[in-house]
Formats: C-alpha cells, sequence, structure tokens
C-alpha cells in the first residue's frame, strides 16, 4: 500500500477516534509494518484510543467537577481500590466518590 493512502487510513482513524491521539505518521507507521493487513492495524489502533478514551473519562469528570480540590494520588487511589473492574462500574464508583468530596 502507498505511504499517502497509508497516511490517509491512519488520519481518517485517529480522528474517529479523538483529538489527542499520537500524530497520524506514527499511525501510519503501525499501518504499514503490518503489511498486508493494514486495515486490520487501523482497527487495532482506533480500538487502543477508543479503550484509552473511555478510561480517561472518569478522570476527566471528576477533575471538571472537584476543580482545584481534584487530587490525582487519591483518584488513582480511588480507581485502584476495588481492582480489577468494568468501566461502568469504575464510573460509578468514581461518580460516589465525586458526591462524597463535594458534600
Amino acid at each position: 500500500m502507498k505511504r499517502k493512502s497509508i497516511m490517509a487510513l491512519a488520519t481518517l482513524g485517529l480522528a474517529a477516534c479523538q483529538a489527542d491521539a499520537p500524530p497520524a505518521e506514527i499511525a501510519a507507521d503501525e499501518i504499514a509494518a503490518t503489511e498486508p493487513s493494514p486495515a486490520g492495524a487501523m482497527n487495532d489502533i482506533a480500538d487502543r484510543y477508543y479503550a484509552w478514551t473511555l478510561a480517561r473519562r472518569p478522570e476527566q469528570a471528576a477533575e471538571d467537577a472537584l476543580g482545584d480540590d481534584f487530587d490525582i494520588r487519591e483518584f488513582h487511589d480511588r480507581v485502584l481500590e476495588n481492582g480489577t473492574i468494568p468501566l461502568g462500574s469504575l464510573r460509578q464508583h468514581i461518580e460516589a466518590w465525586i458526591e462524597d468530596k463535594q458534600q
């Protein structure tokens, strides 16, 4: 696949994921390295960044809600205290922690 096509695929895939994704050149290099299936590589990259955005949402919500009272160390303690849990449960746990902190 030509480099121009790979760059277009990478840019499109990353734009669909989120604005804070790494430069398209990095993604293009990953896609090019996985010949003969660059489409599969693009899906893998998109999945990683989508998962990152899902994992980042509770932190962003806590920062927005707590403002200057937000402490990243305390947030990480709350995230880790229950071990491995589904993201939905983590979100509920963090929302409850935010409510407690605001009172």
